[in-house]
C-alpha cells in the first residue's frame, strides 16, 4: 500500500496563489498554528492541499522571512557549509535565519558558483584549478599534462573575460572567414559532331564490313 494522499486530488485548485487565499492561510495559521498541515487547507477554507500550504506558508508567509540580497556573511557562510555537505541546502539554510532553502539554492547556482570560478576555485570540490591541476598532473604522462594545462588555461581565460566584460559568446565579433579560392575553370570536353554533320562513309569502308558472297 503506498501513502495516502492528503487531499483529493478532483477537488484541489493548482497555480498561482491569490492575495484572498494569502490572509486565509496568514490569518488561521497566525490563530491556530500549524499542527497538522492536512486539516489546514479544509478549516481555513481553501482549495488547497496540505503540501501546497506548506510550502506556501514556508517560502512566502512566514512573518520571518528574511527578503532582499544576501549578506557578504551570508554568502561566506554558504561557502563554507557547501564544502562541508555539498548541495543539501536545507541544512545550509537553517544555519542563516530568515532564509529558505529555496533561496540559498537560487543563490548559490545564479551568483555563488560564478564567483568562485572567477576566483580560480573550483565550485564542486572549493579547490584552485591549480592545486586540482597538480593532483591530475602526477597520474598523467608528461605530453598530456602539458596539453591538460593549455586547455584549462584556455578556459578560465574564457571565464574571466565573460566576467569582466559581462557579455555572452554570441555578442563577440566573430573571426572573419576568407573568402574561399575561386574555382577553376573546367576545360569543354571533346564530343563528336552530330550525326547528321558527321562525313559519309566512303565504299571501300562499307564494303570492308560487307558480308561475303556464298560460293
Amino acid at each position: 500500500m503506498g501513502r495516502v494522499p492528503c487531499c483529493e486530488k478532483d477537488n484541489v485548485k493548482r497555480g498561482q496563489w491569490t492575495p484572498e487565499e494569502d490572509n486565509k492561510l496568514l490569518t488561521y495559521i497566525t490563530q491556530y498554528g500549524t499542527r497538522n498541515w492536512r486539516l489546514i487547507p479544509k478549516n481555513a477554507g481553501l482549495q488547497r492541499c496540505g503540501k501546497s500550504c506548506r510550502l506556501r506558508w514556508t517560502n512566502y508567509l512566514r512573518p520571518d522571512l528574511k527578503h532582499g540580497e544576501f549578506t557578504d556573511a551570508e554568502e561566506q557562510t554558504i561557502i563554507k557549509l557547501h564544502s562541508v555537505v555539498g548541495n543539501r541546502w536545507s541544512v545550509i539554510a537553517a544555519q542563516l535565519p530568515g532564509r529558505t532553502d529555496n533561496d540559498v539554492k537560487n543563490h548559490w547556482n545564479t551568483k555563488l558558483k560564478k564567483k568562485l570560478s572567477g576566483m580560480g576555485i573550483d565550485p564542486v570540490t572549493h579547490k584552485s584549478f591549480s592545486h586540482l591541476m597538480a593532483e591530475i598532473a602526477t597520474t598523467l604522462a608528461p605530453p598530456q599534462v602539458a596539453h591538460l594545462a593549455e586547455a584549462a588555461l584556455g578556459c578560465f581565460k574564457d571565464e574571466m573575460l565573460h566576467l569582466l566584460t559581462k557579455k555572452r559568446p554570441s555578442d563577440f565579433p566573430s573571426p572573419a572567414v576568407p573568402d574561399p579560392a575561386p574555382a577553376r575553370p573546367r576545360s569543354p570536353r571533346h564530343a563528336s559532331p552530330p550525326r547528321h554533320l558527321r562525313p559519309p562513309t566512303t565504299p571501300s569502308s562499307a564494303s570492308s564490313w560487307a558480308c561475303p558472297a556464298p560460293s
